[in-house]
């Protein structure tokens, strides 16, 4: 079945279009020239292919392999064209048993229906045949796998034709199954246990293409290495791990990164309508600290996102500073490989200004939800006394691992990612290892994808799944599951997301955005807030993941002596049951389409304080007893 791909059933809807209107034409003739048998057995034939076209394309993309519907949906693009398709092809359809009876029974009605046919079915096959995209007709040069997870994954080089004709390519457009991926010339490899890293370079350095080994910081033992060809480092690669010198070894996989969230507009006030600041239970949880005087910890939240405007005034003084940095001397003053990184660190440009990346406005919000300032300017995150600690990651594994390993070393303990990789893609194991190390003494956070699948399946497993992350999808204000979001075994929690317009029941997040023009509220939506600095049109996975993560903040600066471990068994036990019918809950209190429950932050403090307190189930440390709960 390796065949049915995306591309390809689009491919084989197009033939089947231009066949039918083949028949359907010599159907018109026959009709011209009076033969009425031969017309309506063409007709029959006619009928017999359309609907077997349309039930194989159903039983497809539906069953036998769910993942193109996936794909599908995932490309804008050949979504939006396929629906003006079906617009047409699926009234056609319809018609077509209509015509064959009103030929035996009612000739006049038959003639008028015919009309209204012809009508609907030009513009089928008009759609059918030039617009849909065509994206079967991409060469497979050659097939071949590497290592993954434990696993072989197959993989099929495309479109690099013209880029190997150059003679220079630094990349290989790839398909693993249906993912759209580029193969890099560098590779990543880790020494396996009883291999010294000096012999693995040494077994590096006389592979075939080897051109030099690159300096990456924030890796650990791993080893990056340059090869003149992507072909050339998938060898070695799979040469390093089957014969045993390297844990891993893999190329540098660049895959469509995703920011995780849906964005429609709607009028709300600023924090009197912040909802979800009641229904995931952080008011709640501040009225604890209030009412215990408990004042926070520093803690470190890293949010890995696609761009951040550091200026924003409710977000100004919460980035977390770099005090071994000296702002603007161009000089490397704490001595870790990077340049003035006063504030985070932009992977992908591989310098400190944060505001580029492929959506800053998306950062900036993420942001916002957990660490705006309680200044009056306009929003609170959940919690507006961590310091936020901003990474730009774009679409390579070997700045997505080493921008996990930077917060880490900067600090940071809780980690908030509201982006994933398109489809299924299958997560390279540099990725992996640095999530599993960050992980060991963090809670790390993550999006599940806006597409109502199971997330969590065997062999084609999202990032949200892996083992030392919470996985994070959403639910309405009602508590209902959102229905275009992720759900399976893997995930942990659901928190509030929900919005639009038209969804009067269901109001969207507000938070910070972009200032001015430039963000998610352009200042010119009447829908939107009157301020431009702020948006009420921020939606999906993307604005649950972060809630998460603002609560796991919560708990892990009121309550100084609570772990990683310790903050995520109490969210998890404490989560509030939710959902309608379609919440089967198991003996552990488990359910696959809303995890362990509702995040509940105030539940979950109030669990980790203990008992020991008769008025409210909270104590304060004797250290921290007289004091207020303040935002710095």
């Amino acid at each position: 079945m390796e065949f049915l791909t995306g591309p390809n059933v689009i491919l084989a809807l197009k033939v089947a279009v231009g066949l039918v209107t083949v028949l359907l034409a010599f159907a018109v003739w026959a009709a011209w020239k009076k033969n009425y048998r031969l017309h309506g057995r063409i007709n029959m034939a006619f009928f017999a292919l359309t609907m077997t076209a349309v039930v194989l394309f159903e039983l497809v993309i539906r069953v036998i392999k769910p993942g193109i519907y996936d794909y599908l949906r995932a490309d804008p693009e050949v979504f939006q064209r396929l629906r003006v398709h079906l617009s047409f092809a699926i009234p056609s359809a319809l018609l077509m048993p209509l015509m064959l009876w009103t030929g035996m029974k009612r000739r006049r009605t038959h003639r008028k229906l015919t009309v209204v046919f012809a009508f609907f079915w030009i513009l089928t096959f008009v759609t059918g045949i030039f617009f849909l995209p065509h994206k079967a007709s991409a060469q497979v040069l050659e097939s071949a796998y590497f290592h993954a997870g434990g696993r072989k994954v197959e993989i099929g080089f495309r479109d690099s034709i013209r880029e190997i004709l150059r003679g220079n390519p630094e990349f290989i457009h790839v398909s693993v199954g249906t993912v759209p991926a580029r193969m890099a010339r560098v590779m990543v490899v880790a020494a396996a246990d009883g291999v010294a890293v000096a012999r693995l370079r040494d077994s590096v350095a006389v592979k075939n293409g080897f051109d030099r080994f690159l300096d990456r910081p924030f890796l650990g033992d791993v080893v990056v290495a340059r090869f003149d060809h992507p072909i050339e480092a998938l060898q070695a690669a799979n040469e390093l791990v089957e014969d045993g010198s390297a844990r891993f070894a893999h190329p540098d996989m660049e895959y469509e990164v995703e920011a995780r969230g849906f964005f429609a507009s709607r009028q709300e006030p600023l924090m009197a309508r912040q909802w979800h600041l009641e229904s995931n239970g952080t008011m709640d949880a501040w009225g604890i600290a209030g009412a215990r005087r408990l004042v926070p910890r520093e803690t470190v939240v890293a949010v890995l996102d696609l761009g951040f405007e550091v200026t924003h005034p409710d977000l100004d003084s919460a980035w977390l500073e770099n005090a071994g940095e000296i702002p603007g001397n161009k000089k490397d003053d704490d001595g870790n490989g990077l340049v003035d990184d006063v504030a985070g660190w932009n992977f992908s440009t591989n310098g400190n200004n944060l505001l580029y990346g492929a959506s800053n406005k998306h950062g900036t919000a993420t942001a916002g939800i957990i660490g705006a300032r309680v200044n009056g300017l306009g929003v609170a995150g959940g919690c507006p006394w961590c310091r936020v600690l901003p990474v730009v990651v774009d679409n390579s594994a070997v700045n997505q691992a080493a921008a996990f390993r930077y917060a880490h070393q900067r600090g940071a303990r809780i980690f908030s990612n509201s982006w994933g990789y398109r489809l299924d893609a299958p997560v390279t194991d540099v990725v992996v290892d640095a999530i599993r190390d960050v992980a060991r003494d963090s809670v790390v956070v993550f999006a599940m994808s806006n597409v109502n699948i199971n997330d969590c399946r065997a062999g084609n497993s999202d990032i949200s799944s892996l083992d030392d992350v919470v996985a994070v999808s959403s639910v309405t204000k009602a508590g209902i599951k959102v229905e275009d979001s992720g759900f399976g075994p893997c995930m942990e929690l659901v928190a509030p997301s929900k919005g639009g317009p038209s969804d009067k029941a269901n109001p969207g997040i507000v938070t910070t955005d972009r200032v001015g023009s430039a963000g998610y509220n352009n200042g010119n939506d009447p829908a939107n807030l009157d301020d431009a600095d702020f948006t009420n049109s921020f939606w999906g996975t993307s604005a649950a993941a972060p809630q998460v993560a603002a609560a796991a903040g919560v708990l892990s600066s009121l309550v100084p002596g609570a772990g990683a471990s310790d903050i995520k068994a109490a969210m998890l036990a404490t989560a509030r049951k939710t959902g309608g019918t379609d919440a089967v809950w198991d003996d552990r209190g488990f359910s696959q389409k809303y995890g362990y429950g509702l995040v509940d932050a105030g539940a979950a403090l109030r669990k980790l304080l203990g008992d020991r307190d008769p008025v409210s189930g909270v104590r304060a440390s004797r250290e921290l007893a007289g004091r207020r709960l303040a935002s710095p």
